[in-house]
């Protein structure tokens, strides 16, 4: 229960904190959504294409064992195809079918 508290306590601080500098910038002119966008596109892709090349370049050296393989196939493969997707952050509206089980950030 605390970890469901301390998340939601992040968001409504996070939120507030985007609210006040967003109407501080509104005042003075300087608010835009495309440079907003653009700054948090600069943010999150150097982690993004880290822990893409994580999965696909170097996790099937981190473990061992009879499964170990086929598990990093179902891994690897999805990261591989959608990497393009998750990319430019369009991974949610394409390939809603297809949709295979794997988590990378964006």
């Amino acid at each position: 229960m605390t970890g469901k508290i301390a998340v939601e306590n992040f968001l409504v601080i996070s939120g507030f904190l985007f609210a006040y500098h967003s109407l501080i910038k509104l005042e003075n002119e300087q608010f835009s959504i495309v440079y907003l966008n653009i700054r948090r596109y600069i943010r999150l892709i150097p982690v993004i294409i880290f822990w893409a090349c994580l999965h696909i370049c170097f996790i099937q050296f981190f473990g061992s064992g009879p499964y170990w393989k086929q598990g990093m196939e179902e891994i690897i493969k999805p990261c591989e195809k959608y990497l393009f997707h998750t990319l430019f952050f369009i991974q949610n509206y394409l390939n809603e079918q297809n949709m295979e089980p794997y988590i990378l950030p964006g």
